[in-house]
């Protein structure tokens, strides 16, 4: 589970949820936690690159992470 202190919300995640959320907390860029569920599980690497993408746009939507990626302001 995680929680939103700032709205009180609770968030319950599956088992490759956690995976991801521990992989986020532990510095891993979104390539290598496609990787290493795509070395882990029986699934396509396109299916599995999805899930994490959709899981990652999840939380920023949910304000529980922000994004490091750079946006070019130019």
């Amino acid at each position: 589970m995680v929680l939103d202190l700032s709205s009180n919300a609770y968030f319950r995640l599956n088992e490759m949820g956690i995976e991801i959320w521990r992989k986020i907390e532990d510095g891993a860029d979104e390539e290598s936690i496609v990787d290493d569920l795509t070395n882990k599980y029986d699934a396509e690497r396109s299916q599995i690159a999805g899930d994490v993408r959709g899981f990652i746009e999840g939380l920023e939507t949910a304000g529980l992470i922000v994004s490091g990626r750079v946006e070019n302001s130019q």
